[in-house]
Order: C-alpha cells, then structure tokens, then sequence
C-alpha cells in the first residue's frame, strides 16, 4: 500500500509540474460561467472546449508518464552500473571453470552423464569467447573458436587413457581448455 501511495503522489506531483496543460483546462472549465455571468459568448463550441480539454489531460498524462519511465531507467542504469553483471565472467575465472568440467567428464559413467555434460561444454565455450572479446582480444575469440580444428584427429589417439564412448568429447574440451590456457599466459588475463 505504501508502494502504491508513493507512486500516486509521485504521479500526480508530476501532472502538477506540467501546470500549463492544466491552466488550458481551467481557462475552459472557467469560460462556460464567465459567459453566463457576463451574458457573452466567446464563440467556442461546446465540442471544440471538450477536444481542448480532453486534449491536454491526455498531454499532461503522457508527460507525466514519459517523466516516470525515465526516472526509472535512469535508476535501473545506475543499479545495473554498480552491480556487475552476473553472466561476465574473468577469463581466469573460465579456465578454473574448464578444469572443474574437465574432471566431472573424466568421472562420467555413462553414455547419458556424457550427454548431459555436452550443454555446459557449449555454455562454457559461448562465456570464454564473450569474455575474451571484452579483454579486446578479439584475434585470440576467434583463434580459441578454433581450437579444435585442426589437431582433433591426432589428439583421439594419444590420450587411450580416456574410454572411447568420452574420449571425443574429453579430447575436444581439452583442447579448447589447452588453448584458453595459451591465451591466458600470453595476455597475462
């Protein structure tokens, strides 16, 4: 209720500041009696008072409805600003990452724990190339895309302590995690 109340007189201090929308709807609501006092008519319809009228209460709620959606951008940005993005993290971060995924593969069963490892593996490989290209290097994003390319086929044969069923998937992280670690030395992330 408290939330609610603050946000109605937010509002409507909001409506007051556009004070010049409003004076056009008082000056109308004032003719009608003026005229009859004064027994003139100014010679504005009746019609032409409403759309005035209605016309500026809808301006002054749109103002006052632009004014709010910007206050709370405005403190949206500055929030977001101070608290760092969740998703974003260090490239070091990612490699400590790497090995805990590496080990969990290794200690894999079966098949299915297999399977199931292959989303995060894909996660994992999407977050180190987006944070590589915020530590601006861009080159390395793309060569670490490419890790696998072209040592994969040599790789499946000299690690024969891997099972077979893994050892596709295990070789491939392992050289995305061999070449993540590259970077790392040579950029000192």
């Amino acid at each position: 209720m408290n939330s609610e109340f603050k946000l109605a007189r937010t509002y409507l201090w909001t409506v007051v500041r556009n004070w010049w929308l409003i004076l056009v709807v008082g000056v109308l609501l004032l003719s009608g009696p003026v005229e009859r006092l004064a027994r003139v008519s100014l010679g504005v319809p009746l019609w032409a008072k409403l759309v005035i009228g209605i016309g500026t209460l809808g301006l002054a709620q749109y103002l006052a409805y632009r004014e709010q959606v910007k206050l709370k951008e405005a403190a949206l940005a500055s929030t977001a600003a101070k608290q760092p993005k969740k998703n974003e993290a260090s490239v070091t971060t990612l490699l400590k990452e790497g090995d805990t995924l590496i080990n969990r593969l290794e200690n894999a069963q079966s098949a299915v724990e297999v399977k199931k490892w292959a989303p995060l593996q894909l996660a994992w490989k999407e977050q180190v190339i987006e944070a590589l290209n915020r530590a601006k290097v861009h080159s390395e994003a793309v060569a670490f895309s490419h890790a696998t390319d072209d040592s994969k086929g040599s790789a499946l044969w000299t690690h024969s302590h891997v099972p077979a069923w893994k050892r596709p998937q295990w070789v491939e992280f392992m050289l995305f995690r061999d070449k993540l670690q590259e970077i790392v030395e040579r950029h000192k992330l």
